[in-house]
C-alpha cells in the first residue's frame, strides 16, 4: 500500500505541475515534493494504524482522499512558495544600494573619510575608500554641504581576484592583499554588480555599524 500511495500522488503532482513552466518549478520542486511526500506519508500512517482488515478499505478512502486533496495541496504550496520567494527578493532588493549612495553615506565616526568595506549581496568584499588622500579623482574630501561626484576610486584588499581590477593594482602579485589606485568609477560599479550589488545591510553588520 506505501509504494501505491506514493505513486499515486507522485502521478497527480506531476499532472499538476505540468501546467507550469519548467523554471518555475525547478525553482520550487523541493518545496512540492517535500509537501506531497508529507500527505502521503499522513496517510500512509493513518492507514498501519488500523486494524489488519480495515487497511483494504482505509486504503481506497484514502487514495480517493489524497487525489481531491493533493491538488489543493499543490496550489497551496504554488501560492506559499511564490509568496516566499517574492518577498525574499524585495527584502533582497531592498538592501541593495548604488555606488554613489555608498559614497554619500556617513559610517564611522559619522563623517565621509572613514568608510567600511563593501559587502555585496554574495558576499564578496572590497574597499572602496574616496577623499582628499586617497588614489581617486577629484581627490577632495565630501562634506554635508559638498556632494563630491568622483570619476575615479580607491579600491582594497579584495576578497577574491578580479581580473578587471589588476591593470589597477600597487603590487599585483598580492592582488588580494594591496591597493588599487585610480579605478574608473563606471569599472567599479561594473564589478560591484557582477556580485549582486552593495548591500547595506551586510556592509553594516560586517563593520558593526548601527543601522541608522
Amino acid at each position: 500500500m506505501t509504494v501505491m500511495v506514493i505513486q499515486l500522488a507522485s502521478s497527480v503532482w506531476k499532472q499538476e505541475l505540468q501546467k507550469r513552466s519548467q523554471t518555475w518549478l525547478d525553482e520550487r520542486r523541493d518545496v512540492l515534493i517535500m509537501g506531497t511526500n508529507t500527505i502521503a506519508q499522513m496517510v500512509i500512517t493513518a492507514a498501519n494504524v488500523m486494524s489488519a482488515r480495515n487497511k483494504q478499505t482505509v486504503g481506497v478512502i484514502a487514495n480517493s482522499l489524497l487525489q481531491i486533496n493533493l491538488r489543493s495541496l499543490c496550489t497551496s504550496l504554488m501560492k506559499s512558495s511564490m509568496n516566499f520567494i517574492v518577498a525574499a527578493k524585495v527584502g533582497s532588493e531592498m538592501a541593495i544600494i548604488t555606488l554613489q549612495e555608498f559614497l554619500d553615506e556617513k559610517f564611522v565616526a559619522k563623517n565621509f573619510l572613514v568608510r567600511p568595506r563593501v559587502v555585496c549581496d554574495d558576499g564578496f568584499i572590497v574597499s572602496v575608500q574616496a577623499s582628499s588622500f586617497h588614489y581617486c579623482a577629484p581627490r577632495v574630501d565630501q562634506t554635508d554641504s559638498v556632494k563630491s561626484v568622483y570619476s575615479m576610486l580607491e579600491l582594497g584588499y579584495p576578497s577574491e581576484i578580479v581580473k578587471e581590477l589588476l591593470p589597477y593594482a600597487e603590487v599585483k602579485e598580492m592582488p588580494t592583499n594591496t591597493v588599487y589606485a585610480y579605478v574608473p568609477f563606471t569599472l567599479v560599479e561594473e564589478v560591484l554588480n557582477k556580485h549582486g550589488g552593495i548591500n547595506i545591510k551586510k556592509t553594516r553588520a560586517f563593520a558593526g555599524i548601527d543601522g541608522e
